[in-house]
C-alpha cells in the first residue's frame, strides 16, 4: 500500500504538471511590441474571454479540496486508485496552472519582444523565451508539490481511493490501534 500510495502521487504530479502547463499557456499573457499595429478587436476579446475562463476554472479546481474530488471521482469511477489520481491531478494541476503562468508573466520581457519582431508565434515564444527562463522553477515547484501528493495519496484512501488510506480507515473501523500506528508510520 505505500507503493501504491507512491505511484499515486507521483502518477497524480505528472499529470498535473502537463494539466498545469496547458492551462497556463492558455492563460498568460505575453508582451507586446510598443509599436505593433493593434489586433482585431474581436481577436483581442477573444482571447481575453479565454484567459479570464481558464483561470476562473483554474480559481475554482484550486478551490475544491482533492478529498472532496476524491469522493465524487469514487462515486463515479469506483473504488481504487484511479480515483485518487484524477482528484490530486485536478487540484495539483490547477496550482501549477497559476503559479505557472505567473511565472510565465514575470519574465524578462526583451526575449520576448525579440521573438515577436522576427515573427515567432505564440507556441515559438513560450518554448524559446518563456521556458528557458522558468523552467528550474517549474521543475523545483513540482519535485515540491511531488511530496505533497504522495501525503495527499496517503489519506485519500480513507474515501475508497486506494493507497494507505484505506489501511488506515479499516484500523480505525475495527480499533486497531496496532495495525494503524503501523500504518502511519509506514
Amino acid at each position: 500500500l505505500s507503493l501504491e500510495s507512491l505511484l499515486i502521487g507521483v502518477l497524480a504530479t505528472a499529470l498535473a504538471a502537463a494539466i498545469g502547463a496547458v492551462a497556463a499557456a492558455l492563460c498568460v499573457r505575453l508582451p507586446e511590441l510598443d509599436d505593433a499595429p493593434d489586433r482585431a478587436p474581436v481577436a483581442r476579446a477573444l482571447a481575453g474571454a479565454l484567459r479570464f475562463a481558464v483561470r476562473g476554472a483554474l480559481a475554482f479546481f484550486r478551490s475544491v479540496p482533492d478529498v472532496v474530488w476524491a469522493l465524487l471521482f469514487v462515486r463515479m469511477i469506483g473504488l481504487g486508485p484511479g480515483p485518487a489520481v484524477l482528484a490530486i491531478a485536478l487540484t495539483t494541476g490547477a496550482i501549477f496552472g497559476k503559479l505557472f503562468a505567473e511565472l510565465a508573466e514575470a519574465v524578462e520581457p526583451e526575449s520576448i519582444r525579440a521573438l515577436r519582431r522576427i515573427g515567432v508565434g505564440r507556441l515559438g515564444i513560450l518554448v524559446h523565451a518563456v521556458l528557458p527562463q522558468i523552467w528550474q522553477q517549474w521543475t523545483g515547484f513540482a519535485f515540491y508539490h511531488l511530496e505533497c501528493s504522495v501525503r495527499s495519496a496517503s489519506i485519500l484512501g480513507i474515501v475508497g481511493a486506494g493507497g494507505l488510506g484505506t489501511e488506515i480507515a479499516l484500523d480505525m473501523r475495527y480499533f486497531e490501534y496496532d495495525k494503524l500506528a503501523t500504518a502511519l508510520l509506514a
